[in-house]
């Protein structure tokens, strides 16, 4: 059943569209319906045909018909030619590559909303059938999606032979590329071979797949959502990467999505089943790409890049602002003498006691003397009050001659607290730098 073309392309009224036209049946039926929605949608329309230069006289014929066609219906029409030469991968990935650049090349080019791409439920099953033998998990499941990006694909509901039918009831032809029934490819076997058994076996088969494809989008959007909120919730950015805090208490089917995101491209699975097995446990760690660790500790997961560079410090000046690149700011101004209790990031200190200090992260050999303590190495502090092991190198602190006066957040040096002795006082109060996670 084919909807009417308004109802069908309500989604793009007012839009210009870039339409996909190879000359088949699928974009010649999306070419006509969208001409015929055109008027009652505002829609501005163009369309681009990729010639391939893979099938001799079948393939300047193809041009020929998508030129002759756009030129009937009134939409602006325009050829690609492709010279793919020499490919190290397989022809029909470079072609469906270069066809993509091509297109997305136009897009631009021309300032369209979308490429309009005539992909089909057939296309969808075909899809979803590739990634689950690859092994996707529920994002794969969704297949192509209506609206992704700049591409747009109005006929996923609809099977090839409605579409064959709308075109024969209007006395409109089509082209046929013969390669499309060779299966000398993945997509071409699945689709000439395995959903034919499988029709076979589970009639129907083919339109249960797409209604799977169309359950977990909206389960896949639930997953995004709670991805989101968990990362909002729960993690931190750092200088050198990022902090989710209590990770045991989630589901593993979030943590999975939300590590997916932090990750990156470059994540395989093998990487986000190793975080979400560090979450089950207390301590321990595992490498990640693009020269990033896991770090497992007690109330904690850190993503973190052990080997990126310390900020510059920076001199330190009794009013005004003073930022350590990725770390965060520490702004300072004059006050009265009266220490702060319970604000580990906002201190009143001695003014004069942090003349000549620098801002700054730790140092080996930097010692300090906390409030009510002995002298001690910094790093015997840090291991004292439970500081995170990749927290440590990016804290930051004032320090005058490897003397920490302020270590930020979580100790105040004896040298620098206010006394009855002290003359002038300088309010200072960290900001962290925060990042959308």
């Amino acid at each position: 059943m084919i909807q009417r073309p308004v109802a069908l392309f309500s989604d793009v009224r007012g839009m210009s569209l870039l339409i996909a036209l190879s000359g088949g049946a699928d974009s010649t039926a999306l070419t006509c319906m969208l001409a015929e929605a055109r008027d009652a949608l505002g829609l501005s329309l163009h369309a681009v045909h990729v010639h391939h230069g893979l099938r001799g006289a079948d393939a300047d014929g193809d041009a020929a018909f998508c030129e002759a066609l756009c030129a009937k219906l009134g939409i602006p029409f325009g050829c690609v030619r492709l010279d793919l030469g020499q490919c190290d991968a397989g022809i029909e990935t470079a072609a469906r590559e270069a066809r993509h650049r091509e297109l997305e090349a136009a897009r631009e080019a021309l300032g369209a909303d979308y490429i309009a791409l005539a992909h089909h439920s057939r296309d969808q099953a075909e899809t979803v059938l590739m990634h689950m033998m690859r092994g996707a998990g529920l994002r794969g499941l969704c297949g192509m999606r209506r609206i992704s990006g700049r591409l747009y694909r109005p006929l996923l509901d609809m099977s090839p032979e409605a579409l064959r039918e709308w075109l024969t009831a209007r006395g409109q032809g089509w082209r046929e590329d013969h390669t499309n029934y060779i299966p000398d490819n993945p997509r071409n076997a699945v689709r000439l071979k395995l959903l034919p058994q499988m029709e076979g076996i589970y009639p129907g088969s083919e339109r249960a797949i797409v209604r799977l494809a169309d359950i977990a989008c909206e389960e896949d959007r639930y997953m995004q959502d709670a991805a989101a909120r968990l990362l909002a919730e729960r993690c931190a950015r750092l200088p050198n990467g990022f902090r989710i805090e209590s990770p045991e208490t989630a589901h593993p089917a979030v943590l999975r999505r939300a590590f997916a995101a932090l990750l990156g491209e470059g994540a395989s699975y093998d990487h986000i089943a190793a975080l979400t097995a560090l979450c089950g446990v207390r301590q321990g760690g595992c490498p990640l790409p693009d020269r990033r660790e896991a770090v497992r500790t007690e109330g904690a997961l850190y993503i973190v890049a052990p080997d990126r560079p310390r900020p510059v410090p920076v001199p330190y000046k009794p009013e005004g602002t003073m930022t350590l690149e990725g770390v965060g700011t520490l702004r300072a101004e004059q006050a009265p003498p009266v220490p702060v209790k319970d604000d580990p990031f906002t201190q009143v200190l001695d003014a004069d006691k942090l003349e000549g200090c620098v801002l700054r992260t730790r140092l080996p050999g930097d010692r300090m003397r906390p409030l009510g303590t002995g002298d001690r190495k910094l790093k015997e502090i840090l291991i004292d009050r439970k500081v995170d092991r990749p927290l440590r190198d990016f804290m930051p602190l004032l320090a005058r001659e490897g003397r920490v006066l302020w270590l930020i957040g979580c100790a105040i040096g004896e040298e620098a607290k206010i006394t009855g002795d002290t003359k002038r006082a300088v309010r200072l109060r960290w900001e962290r730098s925060t990042v959308d996670s």
